[in-house]
């Protein structure tokens, strides 16, 4: 089995293929970057550290069953 990486836009670090975190953005009429697509990877850590300075929490955010947060 051959594992493929990426790397990580942020840290530089390589990320395996198959827990990429591979990100799309495209920006509207009106924007500055007004029909650019940007397209970049993050890992985990790197994606956990941005959202850690987010104002409101993301939909779907640790929204696993399988995952406890508290006793």
């Amino acid at each position: 089995m051959i594992i493929t990486t990426v790397v990580c836009n942020k840290c530089g670090n390589d990320i395996p293929d198959s827990v990429s975190g591979g990100y799309d953005v495209g920006f509207g009429y009106g924007s500055k970057h007004d029909g650019e697509r940007w397209s970049f990877e993050l890992c985990e850590d790197c994606l956990l550290e941005l959202i850690s300075t987010f104002k409101h929490i993301p939909k779907g955010f640790y929204d696993n069953p399988y995952i406890q947060l508290s006793d």
